[in-house]
């Protein structure tokens, strides 16, 4: 249990204690800090048995790698006002069933949930200040099964929900989307549908490579270039409406190749 007055949690203070299961920290901290207590990379990194942990209300940032690889960590309570998740800061934490991102949040990191096996909703994220999903947000996190964006979103990132297999649907036609990245649907093998929105102009190479029960894709009408195995291996796809795309300059190698039910283009 920490004190009350603590302000500063240094860099990988309780890293690999793997026999520590709870940890509890003080409701607010008693402190001059305006970003309230400061808790430093790695503190809580390999602490694979740890199993839940509540932050005090005041925390606004969790730095990098804070809770990596905490295998046993079950439930994450975060505080309204919390501002930034930092890179890859559950990642590997493959007890996390559910999460709930407070409206306060306003960036997510790098490889944040990276390999959350476990993960299956990701609830709050619609309601969050978000405008960018960093590379391999949810990268392997075979058991998310739907998310949902916020509408104010403008990118997401090479290998954002890369192998997210379970993943069934995701509706950003009505956000302000304009970049999507490499392989940021790829092996999403559950995926069925996918209306991208207007501002996309470019797919790029591997975007929906091996999306096996992909059966609806919708472009906008300017779309201008469809990437190298954009849609490799899209195996229900029966049909693409290239219909008065007169902004199409490119067709990258293997675009559709392996595409066994395309009848119609």
């Amino acid at each position: 249990r920490l004190p009350r007055h603590i302000s500063y949690i240094p860099y990988g203070t309780f890293e690999g204690c793997t026999s520590l299961k709870r940890i509890e920290m003080p409701e607010t901290s008693n402190n001059n800090f305006k970003e309230g207590i400061r808790i430093g990379k790695r503190a809580f990194a390999r602490c694979t048995s740890l199993e839940n942990i509540g932050l005090p209300s005041d925390t606004v940032k969790l730095d990098n790698e804070i809770f990596l690889d905490c295998k046993s960590l079950k439930e994450i309570s975060f505080n309204n006002g919390l501002k930034v998740i930092g890179d890859a800061v559950f990642s590997g934490c493959d007890a996390l069933i559910s999460i709930l991102l407070p409206a306060s949040l306003e960036q997510i990191g790098y490889a944040a949930f990276i390999n959350c096996v476990r993960l299956e909703t990701v609830n709050g994220l619609e309601n969050t200040k978000i405008e960018t999903l960093q590379n391999e947000t949810f990268k392997g996190c075979i058991n998310l099964t739907e998310i949902k964006l916020p509408t104010q979103i403008q990118s997401i990132g090479p290998f954002v929900f890369y192998d997210c297999r379970s993943l069934e649907n995701i509706d950003i036609f009505k956000t302000d989307i304009s970049y999507i990245g490499i392989a940021a649907f790829q092996n999403c093998y559950n995926l069925k549908e996918c209306a991208l929105p207007r501002k996309v102009k470019r797919i790029e190479k591997f975007t929906f490579k091996s999306c096996t029960q992909l059966k609806s894709i919708k472009m906008a009408p300017d779309i201008e270039e469809i990437g190298i195995s954009a849609f490799f291996g899209c195996n229900m796809l029966n049909e693409i409406d290239l219909h008065n795309k007169s902004s199409l300059r490119q067709l990258g190698n293997d675009a559709f190749a392996g595409c066994h039910r395309l009848e119609k283009m």
